[in-house]
Protein backbone atom coordinates (compact mmCIF):
# COMPACT_ATOMS: atom_id res chain seq x y z
CA UNK A 1 0.00 0.00 0.00
CA UNK A 2 2.91 2.27 1.09
CA UNK A 3 4.60 1.91 -2.40
CA UNK A 4 0.96 2.34 -4.46
CA UNK A 5 0.68 5.72 -2.33
CA UNK A 6 3.15 7.45 -4.05
CA UNK A 7 2.57 9.69 -6.92
CA UNK A 8 5.42 8.47 -9.68
CA UNK A 9 5.97 4.82 -11.01
CA UNK A 10 9.70 6.02 -10.88
CA UNK A 11 9.61 6.23 -7.18
CA UNK A 12 7.16 3.37 -6.65
CA UNK A 13 9.82 1.28 -8.50
CA UNK A 14 13.15 3.21 -6.72
CA UNK A 15 10.91 2.13 -3.45
CA UNK A 16 10.45 -1.35 -4.48
CA UNK A 17 13.75 -2.09 -5.17
CA UNK A 18 15.00 -0.80 -2.33
CA UNK A 19 12.54 -3.28 -0.23
CA UNK A 20 13.47 -5.79 -2.32
CA UNK A 21 17.28 -5.64 -2.20
CA UNK A 22 17.09 -4.66 1.87
CA UNK A 23 14.82 -7.96 2.44
CA UNK A 24 17.67 -9.82 0.12
CA UNK A 25 20.15 -8.98 1.97
CA UNK A 26 18.56 -9.10 5.43
CA UNK A 27 18.20 -12.96 4.45
CA UNK A 28 21.90 -13.35 3.81
CA UNK A 29 22.32 -12.09 7.14
CA UNK A 30 20.04 -14.13 9.08
CA UNK A 31 21.28 -17.06 7.00
CA UNK A 32 24.81 -16.50 7.71
CA UNK A 33 23.90 -16.14 11.25
CA UNK A 34 21.83 -19.75 11.30
CA UNK A 35 25.02 -21.09 9.66
CA UNK A 36 27.61 -19.98 11.94
CA UNK A 37 25.53 -20.62 14.86
CA UNK A 38 24.48 -24.48 13.49
CA UNK A 39 28.49 -24.82 13.75
CA UNK A 40 28.51 -23.67 17.21
CA UNK A 41 26.40 -25.73 18.16
CA UNK A 42 27.98 -28.50 16.08
CA UNK A 43 31.27 -27.69 17.85
CA UNK A 44 30.21 -27.53 21.17
CA UNK A 45 28.19 -30.56 20.96
CA UNK A 46 31.33 -32.56 19.62
CA UNK A 47 33.40 -30.87 22.55
CA UNK A 48 31.10 -32.01 25.40
CA UNK A 49 30.95 -35.61 24.20
CA UNK A 50 34.57 -35.58 24.14
CA UNK A 51 34.32 -34.31 27.42
CA UNK A 52 31.84 -36.70 28.84
CA UNK A 53 28.92 -34.02 29.84
CA UNK A 54 25.69 -36.14 29.17
CA UNK A 55 23.51 -35.01 26.62
CA UNK A 56 25.96 -33.24 24.59
CA UNK A 57 23.66 -33.01 21.49
CA UNK A 58 20.98 -31.38 23.93
CA UNK A 59 23.71 -28.63 25.06
CA UNK A 60 25.13 -28.09 21.69
CA UNK A 61 21.73 -27.14 20.23
CA UNK A 62 21.20 -25.22 23.16
CA UNK A 63 24.40 -23.31 22.94
CA UNK A 64 23.36 -22.68 19.30
CA UNK A 65 20.32 -21.36 19.63
CA UNK A 66 21.19 -18.85 22.71
CA UNK A 67 24.02 -17.64 20.58
CA UNK A 68 21.19 -15.60 18.24
CA UNK A 69 21.25 -13.41 21.31
CA UNK A 70 24.01 -10.46 21.95
CA UNK A 71 25.44 -10.85 24.75
CA UNK A 72 22.73 -12.34 27.29
CA UNK A 73 23.20 -15.48 25.45
CA UNK A 74 26.20 -16.64 25.87
CA UNK A 75 26.04 -15.19 29.56
CA UNK A 76 23.35 -17.97 29.95
CA UNK A 77 25.14 -20.24 27.91
CA UNK A 78 28.15 -20.09 30.69
CA UNK A 79 26.14 -20.45 33.07
CA UNK A 80 23.95 -23.23 32.46
CA UNK A 81 27.08 -25.36 31.38
CA UNK A 82 28.37 -24.39 34.94
CA UNK A 83 25.33 -26.08 36.40
CA UNK A 84 25.46 -28.78 34.26
CA UNK A 85 29.40 -29.56 34.87
CA UNK A 86 28.48 -29.10 38.46
CA UNK A 87 26.30 -31.62 38.61
CA UNK A 88 27.73 -34.21 35.84
CA UNK A 89 31.24 -33.70 37.39
CA UNK A 90 30.89 -32.57 41.25
CA UNK A 91 34.59 -32.77 42.27
CA UNK A 92 37.97 -31.10 40.77
CA UNK A 93 38.47 -28.75 37.43
CA UNK A 94 35.96 -31.40 35.50
CA UNK A 95 33.20 -28.36 36.26
CA UNK A 96 35.12 -25.82 34.59
CA UNK A 97 35.39 -27.80 31.73
CA UNK A 98 31.73 -27.37 29.71
CA UNK A 99 31.78 -23.39 30.20
CA UNK A 100 35.63 -23.35 29.21
CA UNK A 101 34.95 -25.02 26.30
CA UNK A 102 32.52 -23.40 24.96
CA UNK A 103 34.08 -19.69 25.64
CA UNK A 104 36.79 -20.95 23.29
CA UNK A 105 34.38 -21.79 20.58
CA UNK A 106 32.84 -18.59 21.49
CA UNK A 107 35.82 -16.59 21.21
CA UNK A 108 36.76 -17.93 17.69
CA UNK A 109 33.30 -17.28 16.19
CA UNK A 110 32.76 -14.04 17.67
CA UNK A 111 36.08 -12.44 16.75
CA UNK A 112 37.37 -14.59 13.69
CA UNK A 113 34.47 -16.94 12.27
CA UNK A 114 31.15 -14.26 12.03
CA UNK A 115 33.15 -10.89 11.41
CA UNK A 116 34.65 -12.83 8.57
CA UNK A 117 32.05 -14.47 7.66
CA UNK A 118 29.16 -12.00 7.42
CA UNK A 119 31.25 -9.23 6.02
CA UNK A 120 31.85 -11.53 3.27
CA UNK A 121 28.83 -12.18 2.66
CA UNK A 122 26.92 -8.41 3.35
CA UNK A 123 30.15 -6.09 2.07
CA UNK A 124 28.70 -3.63 4.95
CA UNK A 125 32.18 -1.52 6.35
CA UNK A 126 33.20 -2.82 9.85
CA UNK A 127 33.14 0.24 11.45
CA UNK A 128 29.13 0.85 10.40
CA UNK A 129 28.36 -2.15 11.98
CA UNK A 130 30.46 -1.63 15.14
CA UNK A 131 28.70 1.97 15.65
CA UNK A 132 24.89 0.15 14.59
CA UNK A 133 25.15 -2.17 17.23
CA UNK A 134 26.24 0.18 20.17
CA UNK A 135 23.95 3.15 19.16
CA UNK A 136 21.04 0.82 18.74
CA UNK A 137 22.63 -1.30 22.06
CA UNK A 138 22.51 1.71 24.14
CA UNK A 139 18.99 3.04 22.90
CA UNK A 140 17.03 -0.37 23.06
CA UNK A 141 19.30 -2.97 24.73
CA UNK A 142 19.55 -6.54 24.05
CA UNK A 143 16.76 -5.97 21.62
CA UNK A 144 18.29 -3.01 19.71
CA UNK A 145 21.66 -5.39 19.56
CA UNK A 146 19.92 -7.66 17.75
CA UNK A 147 17.76 -5.57 15.34
CA UNK A 148 21.17 -3.11 14.65
CA UNK A 149 22.73 -4.93 11.85
CA UNK A 150 19.01 -5.63 9.77
CA UNK A 151 18.33 -1.84 10.30
CA UNK A 152 21.68 -1.03 8.56
CA UNK A 153 21.02 -3.10 6.23
CA UNK A 154 17.87 -1.26 5.16
CA UNK A 155 19.51 1.54 5.33
CA UNK A 156 22.10 1.21 3.35
CA UNK A 157 19.29 -0.46 0.36
CA UNK A 158 17.57 3.15 1.00
CA UNK A 159 20.52 5.36 0.53
CA UNK A 160 21.52 3.46 -2.56
CA UNK A 161 18.52 4.30 -4.16
CA UNK A 162 17.86 7.96 -2.69
CA UNK A 163 20.05 10.31 -5.07
CA UNK A 164 20.65 12.53 -2.05
CA UNK A 165 21.84 9.87 0.62
CA UNK A 166 24.30 7.98 -1.72
CA UNK A 167 27.48 9.42 0.21
CA UNK A 168 25.91 7.42 3.38
CA UNK A 169 25.39 4.44 1.47
CA UNK A 170 28.87 4.53 0.74
CA UNK A 171 30.28 5.07 4.20
CA UNK A 172 28.15 2.34 4.71
CA UNK A 173 29.76 -0.14 2.14
CA UNK A 174 32.40 -2.31 3.04
CA UNK A 175 33.72 -2.81 -0.80
CA UNK A 176 37.30 -2.46 -0.54
CA UNK A 177 38.67 -0.61 -3.78
CA UNK A 178 40.97 1.43 -5.43
CA UNK A 179 40.15 5.18 -4.23
CA UNK A 180 38.39 7.28 -7.19
CA UNK A 181 40.72 10.05 -8.63
CA UNK A 182 40.34 13.47 -7.92
CA UNK A 183 38.55 13.75 -11.56
CA UNK A 184 36.06 11.47 -10.93
CA UNK A 185 35.37 12.66 -7.37
CA UNK A 186 34.52 16.31 -8.98
CA UNK A 187 32.78 15.22 -11.64
CA UNK A 188 30.09 13.43 -9.68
Amino acid sequence: RAVQALPRPRQRARVLAGALAAQRDIGRFLSSLAMINAGVALAVGLGLHLAGLPNPLMWGVVSGVLNFIPYLGPVAIVGLLGVAGLLAFPTGWMPLLPPALFLAVHAVEANFIAPWFVGRRLVLSPVSVFLSVMLWGWLWGIAGALVAVPVLIGLRAVCRRTPRLRWLAVLLDGRRGTAPSLRTLLAA
